[in-house]
């Protein structure tokens, strides 16, 4: 890992806290409707420093949900992703790393024309973009991008605890050894 300050390094350890606690939250919430929602841009909220910069150390959720949440979802064929939560999580993950909302990664062709599958497509090639250091974190974006913990034909149900062992283990594990190894290793 190229040479890194204590406060970059502080930063990422934070970063790489709140991305396990995201991938952590979603998994209590299972397939409960509220899932649907916690993971939305408009559902977290980040305090900032007196820098403007987000305070990572403080997100909150938002508590207001949609009145139509108990609604089932109505599946798109044209979509390409299984499960759209964990999606939204790869995306959140992607943006936790960056730094950046994931919408400034767009193409202005995409801005103007999106279809229903311009977020995976967007952030499979911001993925790409991930440092080699960062094998684990990128392991875990990858498997909420291509699901391919899911065997195929099955629904994602993250209720189904062979579902849940599996999203365990190539999404949260990764998580947890990164944060490890980032609170293990001295880079001075």
């Amino acid at each position: 890992m190229e040479s890194i300050t204590s406060n970059q390094l502080s930063r990422l350890r934070v970063k790489r806290r709140l991305a396990l606690t995201l991938a952590c939250a979603l998994i209590q919430c299972g397939s409960s409707p509220c899932s649907r929602y916690l993971l939305q841009r408009d559902s977290i909220f980040f305090c900032t420093s007196t820098g403007q910069e987000h305070d990572f150390d403080r997100p909150y959720l938002s508590t207001q949900f949609e009145d139509h949440m108990s609604e089932p979802v109505a599946a798109d064929m044209a979509v390409q992703h299984r499960c759209h939560t964990v999606l939204q999580l790869g995306i959140l993950l992607l943006e936790i790393h960056k730094g950046q909302q994931f919408l400034s990664y767009w193409t202005p062709e995409e801005l103007a024309s999106s279809s229903p599958n311009t977020e995976l497509i967007v952030a499979r090639r911001l993925l790409n973009t991930l440092e080699e250091w960062c094998e684990r974190y990128k392991a875990a974006v990858s498997a909420c991008l291509d699901i391919t913990w899911v065997p195929t034909g099955r629904a994602v149900d993250l209720s189904d605890p062979h579902t849940s062992v599996n999203y365990y283990n190539a999404i949260v594990k990764p998580l947890e050894e990164e944060v490890k190894w980032f609170f293990s290793t001295n880079f001075a």
